[in-house]
């Protein structure tokens, strides 16, 4: 017990020493203050002003751009762009011409024409499609046509068909029993002769290898065939 208090009292003296020293240096330290003001020894602070920060630049991506292209984890990073153009497919073979058998040049033109080897002939006007082809305008010596929107001018001479269907036959003579110059064949006789097609006025085209004479009769229709300067034409037309 005597122990504890002989230690606490130390310490107490201890504390008393320290608190004494503290309040010493305080005290000198306003007696230190006072004599300055005394002497007007104090020294104001003196206030500069500092200079302005510098300003931010705003980022510029062009500053980056070799960084970019040196990025090593990255090798599509490339400055030239290579922009690949597809090939454009081959342009499709220019369709065969149509055969030019006649023009006639009335109030309102027209023209006969087989769109295809081996179909009869039609008649057409300015406008119509004739097989791939388009009639743009014709006269009687020239056609033009207009496939793909690319326009084709030809002379109706190149166009005549060389391998005429028909030939203009004489009529044969009238026998004595009576009767016309016209030989009447029924619809299953052992002949060639048949309208096919249909111009749209009432006529029809010849079949292709059709040697029947002309004025033959075939299932109402009577065979009519003219000679034009193009050529040989033939259609048939009904009997009146």
């Amino acid at each position: 017990m005597t122990r504890r208090l002989f230690y606490l009292n130390a310490l107490l003296l201890l504390a008393i020493l320290l608190f004494g020293i503290r309040l010493r240096m305080l005290w000198l330290d306003a007696r230190e203050r006072e004599e300055m003001v005394r002497l007007n020894e104090i020294k104001r602070p003196v206030y500069r002003v500092q200079p302005p920060s510098p300003q931010v630049q705003a980022v510029n991506a062009m500053n980056y751009s070799d960084v970019a292209m040196r990025m090593l984890f990255s090798r599509d990073r490339n400055p030239t762009v290579v922009i690949e153009v597809p090939t454009p497919p081959p342009p499709p073979p220019m369709p065969p011409f149509p055969k030019s058998n006649g023009v006639m040049m009335w109030i309102d033109p027209r023209i006969i024409l087989t769109a295809h080897a081996g179909e009869g002939q039609k008649i057409y006007k300015f406008g119509d499609k004739v097989g791939d082809w388009e009639i743009v305008k014709f006269d009687s010596k020239t056609i033009t046509l207009s496939w793909h929107d690319k326009e084709v001018t030809k002379e109706l001479a190149e166009l005549v068909d060389n391998n005429p269907i028909a030939a203009p036959v004489q009529t044969p003579a009238p026998s004595s029993g009576g009767g016309g110059g016209v030989k009447v064949v029924g619809s299953g006789g052992g002949t060639e002769a048949k309208p096919v097609g249909d111009y749209g006025n009432g006529t029809r085209a010849c079949a292709p290898g059709d040697t029947s004479p002309n004025g033959t009769v075939v299932d109402g229709f009577k065979k009519v065939v003219v000679a034009n300067p193009f050529g040989v034409s033939c259609h048939w037309e009904p009997v009146k």
